[in-house]
């Protein structure tokens, strides 16, 4: 693992490594015993910043700052 991210209410963690994200599952603050899904990345793709989308309108306010900046 390189970072690991665990959600505000700690319910999720993502795992990150080399080759993929792991989203986990939580409980008392333990990682679920198997991923509950595994996200493939491709060569050269990094995280390089986790913020989670809290409130209404968060993810179309992030959506709409992308578009306007291309």
């Amino acid at each position: 693992a390189l970072d690991i991210f665990t959600s505000p209410n700690r319910d999720l963690a993502l795992v990150v490594t080399n080759n993929e994200i792991l989203v986990y599952g939580m409980f008392q603050d333990n990682l679920s015993g198997r991923p509950l899904e595994r996200i493939s990345l491709k060569e050269g793709e990094e995280v390089i910043m986790a913020e989670w989308a809290l409130g209404q309108y968060y993810v179309e306010n992030w959506a709409m700052t992308f578009q306007n900046l291309h």
